[in-house]
């Protein structure tokens, strides 16, 4: 049965709502207890490049399969193994042990957001409501890091109370927001398996030179002086922020807020962007 295109994107968005706010909340959990255990900002940092900052690090390798592969089928993969990763969590006691199976986990969600991303202007079919798809599964994804951090880091403050909680205590408040992270992302596969439509465009057998290798997209980005440009702001803005992100679980501390204050830290910029995102149809 194949939906309507617009269903089609709706239930992307769902998707990508569900998986970014169970992932979110449970890397927001991960962090503040890698900090609670450790008082490392070395951890800290560690824990941080190798959970969202994982996009930046390999994010073009990642994001070939979906051009190499069926986008769907790389996209139900994806959620499959992310969901084993955060399972694995939920036993894992150790910091270092977790920070590694969260690394795992980052890099398999990561061709699901680039094969998503992909599949929106075959999904749509009309060139104009290309603009409202982008709007919607952005917001998808932004809602979920805006809401995330807040239900993580409330289930941790929840669990794990008080400025000096034990490692039990955080033990126990993990692993209940990783479980809920693994059935999240097993819901949100659930609702990919219900888009109907064309992911990708008929491959020709023989694509043209220019397309062709992984560094076929950054020779097309610098090649165009605007999109250089903006790559370059954004770089800069974003080393900014991972800056202050590391000053986040010790500010929230500083200030006895704990878990909660934690999060709500973290999803300040998510709300933004979402903010970003309702208004950018219009700009």
């Amino acid at each position: 049965m194949t939906r309507s295109p617009r269903s089609n994107v709706r239930r992307l968005a769902i998707g990508r709502l569900i998986s970014v706010t169970g992932g979110a909340a449970a890397y927001t959990a991960l962090n503040y207890t890698v900090w609670e255990r450790t008082h490392s900002p070395v951890m800290q940092a560690l824990s941080l490049l190798l959970t969202f900052g994982v996009a930046g690090l390999i994010g073009p390798l990642t994001g070939a399969l979906g051009d190499r592969y069926d986008r769907r089928t790389v996209m139900i993969w994806s959620e499959a193994i992310s969901a084993a990763f955060f399972a694995a969590m939920v036993f894992a006691k150790d910091p270092g042990v977790l920070i590694v199976l969260a690394f795992g986990s980052a890099i398999a969600e990561l061709p699901f957001f680039s094969a998503s991303r992909a599949a929106i202007p075959n999904l749509v079919e009309s060139e104009k409501d290309l603009s409202w798809a982008n709007s919607m599964v952005s917001m998808g994804s932004h809602a979920g890091i805006a809401v995330g951090p807040v239900i993580g880091g409330g289930l941790v403050a929840i669990l794990a109370p008080g400025e000096m909680p034990s490692a039990d205590r955080l033990h126990l408040a993990g692993a209940v927001v990783f479980g809920l992270n693994t059935i999240s992302f097993l819901v949100s596969l659930a609702v990919t398996l219900t888009v109907r439509g064309r992911f990708e465009q008929e491959r020709s057998s023989e694509p043209d030179p220019e397309h062709e290798g992984l560094l076929a997209g950054a020779t097309y980005l610098f090649g165009e002086p605007v999109l250089r440009r903006m790559t370059f702001a954004w770089l800069v803005f974003v080393l900014g922020m991972g800056m202050g992100m590391v000053a986040d679980a010790p500010l929230a501390e500083s200030f006895g807020t704990g878990g909660w204050g934690f999060g709500l830290l973290i999803a300040c910029w998510g709300t933004g962007s979402v903010l970003g995102t309702l208004f950018g149809r219009w700009m």
